[in-house]
C-alpha cells in the first residue's frame, strides 16, 4: 500500500471517529431536548456529522496548503489554488450545516476552525501547543451540535483519549521537534485547564456534568470501552518497530474505537437503539478498513503485505 493510500485510509478512519463523536452529542441533545433548534432527529444527526466532516475537509485543505507553500520542488499532492478551494468550500459547508442547528453552533464551528489554524501554525514550532490544540479540536467538534449537552463527561473522556494518543504518536513516530520536559509539563497543565473548562465551568453556571438519572454504575460501560480500546492499541503495537507507520496504525485504532465508545455511552444512559446503531457502525467501519485483519495477526511485525 502506497503512502498516499495509507494517508487516505487514515483520514477515512479519523472521519468516522469524529463523525461518531458529533453524532453522539446530537443523540444526547435530542434525548434531553436541549437542541437550540427543534428539528427531526435524522436532520440533527445529519447536520452534526456534516459539520464535523466539513471541518475535517477544512483541516485537510489547510494541511495541503501549508505543505504546498513549503514545497519548493513542486511535488505536493495538490496545487495551491485547489487547496484554497477545498479549505474555503469546506468551511462554508461546515458553517451552513452548523447554522441549521442554531446560532451558538455556528459560533462553536468558527471557534473550532480557528483552533485548526492555530494547530497548523503551532505544531511546527511548539509541539506541546500543537498536541493540546488537537485534543481541544476533538472536544470542540463534539460540542458543535450542542455545547450544553447533558453528558460533558463523554467530551472530557474523548479529549483525554485524544491527548494521550497524540502524545504517544508524537513519541512513537519520533516527530520533530521532540517534546521536552517543559513541554510535558505544558501538556499536563493544558489538560488540567481543558478539564476545568469542560467540567468545572459547567458547574459554575449551574449545568450538570451528567444527566440526573446517571449514576456511578453507569460508568461501567464507558470504562469497559476504554479498556477494549487500550487492549486493541497494545495488540496493534505488539512486535511492531516504532515508526510513523506504527503511529498511523495507533491513530486508526483509536479513531475506529470512537463509535464503540459512543455505543458505550448510549448504553450507560439507556439509549439502546442509538447504542446498537453505533455498534453496527463500529463493526462495519472496522471490517471495511481492514483493521480486523490487523488485530487478528499474532505477529504484526511479520504480517502479510496488507499490513504495510
Amino acid at each position: 500500500m502506497t503512502p498516499r493510500h495509507l494517508d487516505r485510509r487514515l483520514r477515512a478512519c479519523v472521519a468516522i471517529g469524529l463523525s461518531s463523536n458529533a453524532a453522539l452529542t446530537a443523540v444526547v441533545a435530542l434525548d434531553s431536548g436541549s437542541l437550540e433548534v427543534d428539528m427531526p432527529a435524522w436532520l440533527a444527526i445529519a447536520a452534526s456529522v456534516a459539520a464535523a466532516m466539513a471541518l475535517l475537509g477544512f483541516a485537510a485543505g489547510l494541511y495541503e496548503l501549508f505543505a504546498s507553500s513549503g514545497d519548493r520542488s513542486g511535488a505536493g499532492h495538490h496545487p495551491v489554488a485547489q487547496s484554497v478551494i477545498v479549505a474555503s468550500g469546506s468551511l462554508m459547508l461546515a458553517l451552513f450545516a452548523a447554522t441549521a442547528l442554531g446560532r451558538d453552533t455556528a459560533f462553536t464551528t468558527l471557534a473550532v476552525a480557528t483552533l485548526l489554524l492555530v494547530h497548523l501554525a503551532a505544531t511546527r514550532f511548539i509541539p506541546a501547543v500543537g498536541l493540546l490544540v488537537q485534543a481541544a479540536v476533538v472536544a470542540g467538534l463534539m460540542l458543535i451540535p450542542d455545547w450544553r449537552m447533558d453528558l460533558p463527561v463523554a467530551v472530557w473522556v474523548a479529549m483525554t483519549i485524544t491527548l494521550l494518543t497524540v502524545v504517544g504518536v508524537h513519541r512513537l513516530a519520533n516527530q520533530r521537534p521532540k517534546l521536552s520536559m517543559r513541554g510535558v509539563a505544558a501538556v499536563v497543565g493544558g489538560w488540567v485547564l481543558m478539564s476545568a473548562v469542560i467540567l468545572g465551568l459547567r458547574k459554575s453556571v449551574g449545568l450538570s456534568i451528567w444527566p440526573a438519572e446517571f449514576h456511578m454504575g453507569s460508568l461501567v460501560w464507558p470504562m469497559l470501552g476504554v479498556l477494549v480500546l487500550c487492549v486493541a492499541v497494545r495488540w496493534r503495537l505488539a512486535g511492531v518497530t516504532p515508526d510513523a507507520r506504527a503511529a498511523s496504525g495507533v491513530v486508526r485504532v483509536v479513531a475506529l474505537g470512537q463509535p464503540l465508545m459512543a455505543a458505550a455511552w448510549c448504553v450507560s444512559i439507556e439509549l439502546m437503539g442509538a447504542a446498537i446503531s453505533f455498534l453496527l457502525v463500529a463493526v462495519a467501519a472496522t471490517m471495511l478498513s481492514g483493521l480486523a485483519r490487523d488485530l487478528a495477526s499474532l505477529h504484526p511485525a511479520h504480517g502479510p503485505h496488507w499490513r504495510r
